[in-house]
């Protein structure tokens, strides 16, 4: 874990009180939250600040680049509010008995430092303070702070492009926004230990949709791309259509995954302060390691997901250029069939997908895969997710004495009528120990 380091011949009441707030719980497992404090508060006591712009914490915190467009990429307004929830759980906790207070006023981010009985406290700008680096090589991420349950505000675009192999490329985009407000849970949901799993006040949980534009590019180009190539692609600088080059610097998804993430925010295991939504393009292998993840899409869609795929049984394969996928039950067992492809006959189609519960790189937390071999398919895993019955038997075998649950997946077949999933039942099932 990266932390934020701290000088012991600090010697201000403000530069004391930040590192007290650092090595707090609150923050100490939170670098990105510690390194946003530490550079505001630095850049006010140690500079003497009169304003911290937006575009300069996304620079110096989070690895912008310089002029990069904050009205879309909003990760510093994301974690400035996350960063006064943080503060305000540290003042009504460890925090209770300290004489100085920091806060960062709404719709700004330049910190001020008011005694608890609201006396502004005079602000020395000499002597050594926070650390002059930051994190090293912080992650460059797009993230979406999510689901704020008093007034929540979720924006999420969905594109749909449709492209002629022959050549003849078209392409239009919807955007999809509303706002709402949750209501309370009345009662428990019946998968509740899958999500409690999954939803910890310990640890964040990133909820990741699938990447729309990388799914069309490979449409588009006739070839599948390893996770290495995708971790590098929208670095790669070459002469391209614009539609192409939209499709790299664009972050797309599908309205069907953004209603999953509806669904999601209305459970009563989730808890808002640690739950994020995450663009696939901005995970690091520090995410999979540490955190609890719910992918929402396979590894056409998600290719992070290449990391995880070769300990399952239930392997999702892809040749667009052959028109074709399929997934391969690696080890058939009586009655089971070696590999399943979704069957179109002119009025339905047999549409297939897999869950698959699993653990996080460093086996410290959970990975819910929910993966389809093409809408159709993801539509009834996340059905069967919601509305449960036939996983009642899957998560009453693996449950463990203590309450928690074991690994398993799931392999399911559903009927397709106008691109909608019904007839939903389990083919076969993987319950490793």
């Amino acid at each position: 874990m990266t932390s934020v380091s701290v000088d012991a011949l600090d010697t201000s009441p403000e530069q004391e009180l930040v590192h007290r707030i650092l090595a707090s719980k609150q923050f100490s497992k939170a670098p990105l939250l510690s390194e946003f404090l530490a550079y505001v508060c630095r850049r006010a006591i140690e500079n003497g600040a009169s304003r911290i712009s937006e575009q300069e914490i996304g620079v110096s915190v989070f690895g912008r680049k310089h002029g990069y467009d904050s009205k879309e990429d909003n990760i510093v307004r994301n974690y400035a509010r996350q960063l006064r929830k943080r503060l305000d759980e540290y003042y009504s906790t460890d925090g209770r008995a300290e004489g100085l207070r920091v806060e960062i006023p709404k719709g700004g981010y330049l910190p001020t430092f008011t005694s608890n009985q609201g006396a502004t406290v005079a602000r020395p700008m000499d002597g050594e303070s926070l650390p002059k680096e930051g994190l090293a090589n912080p992650p460059r991420m797009f993230s979406i702070h999510a689901l704020e349950f008093k007034r929540i505000r979720i924006f999420a675009v969905a594109v749909i492009v449709c492209f002629l192999l022959a050549g003849l490329a078209a392409g239009s985009a919807a955007i999809w926004a509303w706002q709402h407000r949750k209501s309370p849970a009345s009662h428990v949901s019946e998968m509740h230990v899958l999500w409690a799993q999954l939803f910890r006040p310990d640890k964040d949980t990133f909820i990741v949709p699938a990447d729309t534009g990388f799914v069309m590019l490979q449409e588009i180009k006739g070839k599948s791309y390893s996770l290495a190539e995708y971790a590098s692609w929208s670095s790669v600088k070459q002469p391209e259509p614009s539609f192409i080059a939209d499709l790299k610097n664009r972050k797309y998804t599908s309205v069907m995954d953004v209603e999953t993430i509806v669904q999601l925010e209305h459970l009563p295991e989730l808890i808002p302060d640690r739950c994020l939504i995450r663009n696939a393009r901005s995970l690091t292998l520090e995410d999979l390691g540490e955190r609890n993840m719910i992918l929402l899409g396979s590894i056409y869609s998600i290719p992070w997901i290449e990391i995880f795929q070769k300990n399952l049984n239930f392997q999702f394969v892809y040749r667009p250029g052959e028109n074709r996928s399929w997934i391969e039950n690696r080890h058939p067992a009586s009655g089971e069939a070696a590999t399943y492809a979704n069957n179109w006959n002119g009025l339905s189609e047999k549409a297939y997908a897999v869950i698959a519960f699993i653990p996080n790189l460093n086996k410290t937390g959970h990975v819910l895969l929910v993966q389809g071999l093409d809408g159709a398919g993801t539509e009834a895993a996340v059905n069967l997710l919601f509305h449960t019955g036939e996983l009642n038997g899957v998560i009453d075998r693996v449950r463990h004495s203590d309450g928690t649950l074991g690994s398993f997946e799931v392999l399911l077949e559903s009927t397709s009528l106008n691109s909608h999933a019904t007839s939903i039942h389990i083919v076969a099932t993987r319950e490793p120990n």
